[in-house]
């Protein structure tokens, strides 16, 4: 499980690396490529947690 502080670290990964490419289309898509692959997969988790038997 992702702790607030890991969150928020990943979180100013993503906007440094953001800054860095800025302007440069190719690499602003791949990093919200990242980004939505990692929502999705936090998603998918909350489901699996959800599901009662």
């Amino acid at each position: 499980m992702c702790t607030v502080f890991q969150a928020l670290d990943a979180l100013a990964f993503l906007l440094e690396l953001k800054l860095q490419v800025l302007g440069d289309p190719t690499k602003e898509a791949q990093i919200w490529d990242i980004v939505l692959e990692g929502w999705d997969l936090v998603q998918r988790t909350r489901k699996k947690r959800n599901v009662r038997f």
